[in-house]
């Protein structure tokens, strides 16, 4: 990434160590590391690829507002590529055209959505609550935590709720 740096066991180490001393805790929570990283991102150096993440991370997480855009944006790429997806499986299955460029384009997504309906299946089934119901649950936990976000509430609040 540019940065120079050495990525070994001991600067990850003293990486970790850092946040635990600025978090105050040995095992950070998600709400500890957003409310703490803009002191998180200045660990990283100026430019490397590390510290934009963290600067974006920041910057979309600095108000409820910004937070809310932040992941309806990401909701917004997840309908885009779903839709892309379908499309290409119907392509595919009734003998259309399909361009490689945008298999690849859909490949890692799907991919993923595949690995998170299965922990999601066994999260189901470990809960003993039917599939079907597992998902509208998760789907309306999601949607409560942006109705949070519109309400004002910071997502280092809410992340863990």
């Amino acid at each position: 990434d540019g940065s120079g740096l050495r990525i070994d066991d001991n600067y990850i180490h003293d990486f970790y160590e850092a946040i635990k001393g600025l978090v105050g805790a040995e095992s950070p929570t998600p709400s500890q590391l957003i409310a703490n990283a803009p002191a998180i991102a200045a660990l990283m150096p100026l430019g490397s690829s590390r510290r934009r993440i963290l600067d974006m991370v920041v910057r979309s997480s600095s108000t409820s507002s910004a937070a809310h855009a932040w992941l309806a944006q990401f909701g917004r790429q997840f309908d885009a590529l779903l839709a892309r997806s379908a499309r290409q499986r119907n392509a595919a299955v009734h003998g259309g055209a399909t361009v490689p460029a945008v298999i690849e384009t859909v490949s890692p997504f799907v991919a993923e959505l595949g690995t998170r309906v299965v922990k999601g299946a066994m999260t189901a089934s470990a809960d003993d609550v039917p599939l079907p119901i597992w998902f509208e649950q998760t789907r309306l936990k999601a949607r409560e935590k942006m109705t949070l976000l519109e309400s004002g509430m910071g997502l280092s609040e809410i992340v863990e709720q």
